[in-house]
């Protein structure tokens, strides 16, 4: 026992750290392992690993290992939004000194992440350092960090976590040069390379025509030149993803010229975790979008005004500007007319990388100095984002975000798991008190009645492409899979859809009547149905 005077130490008691083989063992390397990442998540981050979280950190930890571990190789991470993926990256990182390089499509991503590790990490004498090289604009800038960062010692004991865009990396022919020195392993000047990480996988792959130009060139200059030095140096390369097919690795494979050769090289989610998760996904049908968005916001604004330091914030996502546009104005004029405060981001239509990063900093970090003086103040109070899918959705790493709207049909399965994982975060621990715990935070797909009888129509009336046909019902599927009430919801969109197929009834009466929700004005201006009605053609307004 100790007395008054021995500091007591935080850390949890056995499992925490087991119990090490006999160095004999030939389970010694990868128990070794274990330790290790379990020891840095606590002493760096404050955190305990999730077993996979350990698994994954071993795993790479082994590749460092000459003689007894892993041989070096291209790892595949797959896990849900807001899993804890970076988590992997960073605890392996922290454990290994040196640089370790990352790279997102997205500025925001970037931004965000190098921010994030610079304030979670508990630093000691600057244990850490998280950099974003897309913020150095001038050649004055970029020398001077690249100076410092080769000034290090070979073996130092810091590290320096490089976070950068594709663009920065292929195009900037300073950083181009930079890359060349720190993966020159033949001398010992200065510090190496230690670990690459691809994050964002699918994004690469979905926008293709986007990105697929600087992510090509990352193949002579970075993949190729890394695979030639991989039993020599020991870099392990890590691939991040929250949504992942078959398709998505055979397409990596051939941009890259990497192949996950093993299967225990590619980690998918566990099943159960998939399952546990810290945000509600709920539906609804109505007539009045607006009214359903002003009710949730209401609702968490009440459930977190007594709770401090606590912020509300929501995104609402959707396929159509003008409707964007139209649904900020009036949420805008909500907040106004009621107890609320705070500003709201609109980020739609043709729009630059680096004007969609100030407004994604804006919303998340909700300070945006207008001058010198004004720098670390808070000008801007940002709670509300609304955005087109086009823009893309990943990159909202937000703790504050408590709501997801999406009011349109999302395009694919991709843009439902990326949207999803934008709420809920701050409770991903399960730690914070039970009574709000993930209790409001949601991901709320609103679609109007005008949605609802399009989507009726592609799916049960005859079409000339049956794919197509196919095609959604699997979308819709897919999308009513990812709630825990699947079947309850699958069953009232089923419900919804027999309306169609009665014979001899008009649709938009048998709508009002099942739904318990009059249909408003909006609902005339689609396609009349088979039964034709005073609504359908028109004739009453």
């Amino acid at each position: 026992m100790s007395n008054s005077t021995t500091p007591v130490v935080d850390l949890p008691a056995a499992p925490f750290l087991d119990a090490l083989p006999d160095t004999a063992s030939p389970d010694y390397p990868m128990a070794l392992a274990r330790r290790s990442a379990r020891l840095t998540m606590k002493s760096i981050f404050d955190k305990i690993p999730f077993p996979w979280q350990e698994n994954i950190i071993a795993h790479l930890n082994m590749m460092r290992m000459p003689r007894r571990g892993i041989p070096p190789a291209a790892v595949l991470l797959i896990q849900p939004t807001g899993g804890g993926k970076s988590m992997v990256r960073d605890t392996f990182a922290a454990a290994h000194g040196g640089i370790h390089w990352s790279i997102s499509p997205l500025l925001s991503l970037t931004a965000d992440q190098k921010t994030k590790l610079n304030k979670v990490a508990i630093q000691d004498d600057g244990a850490v350092v998280a950099i974003n090289l897309d913020f150095y604009r001038t050649s004055k800038q970029r020398s001077i960090v690249i100076k410092k960062i080769l000034d290090l010692p070979p073996n130092t004991s810091t590290t320096i976590m490089i976070f950068s865009s594709p663009q920065a990396l292929t195009k900037v022919k300073m950083f181009h040069e930079f890359f060349k020195k720190i993966t020159d392993f033949k001398t010992s000047m200065g510090p190496k390379l230690q670990s690459f990480t691809v994050d964002e996988l699918h994004l690469f792959t979905k926008f293709g025509m986007h990105f697929r130009s600087e992510f090509l060139a990352l193949k002579p200059l970075v993949f190729n030149r890394l695979k030639e030095t991989a039993t020599k140096t020991y870099c392990p390369i890590l691939i991040m993803t929250a949504t992942c097919t078959k398709s998505v690795v055979n397409q990596f494979e051939q941009m890259t010229g990497l192949t996950f050769s093993k299967p225990n090289n590619i980690f998918w989610p566990n099943p159960i975790g998939m399952q546990r998760r810290t945000a509600a996904i709920r539906l609804h049908v109505t007539t009045h979008i607006q009214k359903v968005l002003n009710a949730q916001i209401r609702r968490v604004s009440g459930i977190y005004k007594s709770i401090r330091n606590y912020r509300k914030q929501f995104i609402v996502f959707g396929n159509s500007r003008v409707r964007l546009e139209q649904f900020h104005l009036e949420t805008k004029d909500y907040l106004n007319d009621g107890d609320f405060h705070g500003d709201l981001v609109l980020i739609t239509g043709p729009m630059l990388k680096e004007q969609k990063f100030f407004y994604t900093d804006l919303f998340l970090n909700t300070a945006a100095p207008d001058n010198n003086e004004n720098i670390g103040k808070r000008k801007y109070d940002c709670i509300g984002c609304f955005a087109t899918r086009s823009l893309g959705s990943a990159g909202w790493d937000g703790a504050d975000v408590h709501l997801v709207f999406s009011v349109d049909f999302p395009t694919d399965i991709l843009s439902v798991r990326q949207e999803i994982g934008r709420c809920g975060r701050r409770f991903r621990d399960l730690s914070c008190t039970p009574t709000i715990k993930g209790d409001m935070d949601a991901y709320h797909m609103v679609f109007s009645l005008r949605s609802i009888i399009y989507l009726i129509r592609r799916m049960y009336l005859p079409i000339t492409d049956t794919s197509n046909k196919a095609k959604d019902i699997v979308l819709v599927d897919q999308i009513l899979s990812l709630s825990d009430h699947r079947a309850q919801l699958w069953n009232d969109i089923i419900d919804m859809m027999r309306v169609f197929i009665i014979p001899q009834e008009c649709l938009h009466a048998a709508l009002e009547r099942r739904l318990a929700n009059p249909y408003c004005t909006e609902i005339v201006e689609i396609e009349p149905c088979h039964n034709l009605c005073d609504y359908c053609d028109g004739r009453y307004k």
